[in-house]
């Protein structure tokens, strides 16, 4: 099913400023091992190429979130890259990169088990488990 935003213009305007600022993949970003970050999470996104996340606490909906550059040495985790650029990037919080379900185009929500989550399509370059 198409996205229904595709007709507003101002995400068409997004897309097409999207398309020549550059086609090609973008990263590396990376994902490391925490409580809420698992190997299962990090096999199940080597295997079907996205990158899911939650609402993050005091956040206004379903954001994927992951640090900018490559995964550090000794740090368990993903890296990837990504053809979606982030919404934001070289933020304080953390967090380098973010992309809102709401906010940043070609983000899209997934339903797991009724719960929903914003996904980006990724491919996985480097897996430290």
């Amino acid at each position: 099913m198409p996205d229904s935003r595709l007709g507003a213009y101002t995400f068409r305007a997004t897309l097409d400023r999207y398309r020549k600022r550059n086609p090609a993949l973008i990263g590396p970003f990376y994902r490391r091992r925490s409580p809420t970050q698992r190997l299962d999470h990090d096999t199940l996104q080597t295997s079907n190429g996205m990158l899911l996340g939650r609402t993050p606490r005091g956040g206004k909906g379903q954001t994927v979130q992951a640090y900018v550059g490559p995964l550090p040495a000794g740090e368990s985790g993903i890296e990837f890259l990504t053809p979606v650029w982030p919404h934001q990037m070289g933020l304080p919080t953390n967090f380098g990169a973010n992309w809102y379900f709401d906010d940043t185009a070609f983000t899209g929500r997934i339903y797991i088990n009724d719960e929903p989550f914003a996904g980006i399509p990724i491919v996985v370059t480097r897996h430290v488990p």
